[in-house]
This record gives C-alpha cells, sequence and structure tokens, in this order.
C-alpha cells in the first residue's frame, strides 16, 4: 500500500481496525500548544521500539502492537 492510500485510510477510513502507528502501543503523539494555551493532537509522533525514531501516525512497521484498550 503506498503512503498516499495509508494517508487516505488514515482520514478517511476506519481507523480502530487499521494497523497504523497512531494505534500501536509503541507509538506516542505529538502535541502543539495554541495561542489560547490549549494543547491539539497533531499526526506525527515517535515510536520507542527498538529506538526512537519519528512517524506520521499513519505510517506502520514490522514492529506494530495492537494498544490495549483503556478500562475505566
Amino acid at each position: 500500500m503506498t503512503v498516499r492510500e495509508r494517508r487516505y485510510l488514515y482520514y478517511h477510513g476506519n481507523q480502530e481496525d487499521a494497523q497504523f502507528c497512531a494505534t500501536c502501543q509503541h507509538f506516542y503523539p505529538h502535541y502543539v500548544r495554541t495561542d489560547s494555551n490549549q494543547y491539539h493532537l497533531i499526526s506525527a509522533g515517535h515510536c520507542v521500539h527498538p529506538r526512537q525514531k519519528l512517524r506520521e501516525a499513519y505510517d506502520t512497521c514490522k514492529f506494530y502492537e495492537t494498544k490495549a484498550k483503556e478500562t475505566l
């Protein structure tokens, strides 16, 4: 699958079932602070397995592991 197709699926498709970095347990998203001192999630972050590297939220790699659902 091309980068363009992955990006389209990430923004327009079902994110919960797809294997994107955004749904991986090793991915930590990045945030930006606005002028009104609020933080907003952006589509970039970093992966920490096996070493730290920058990733887009729609990327994926061979180390993908599904993030456990949070329970309250």
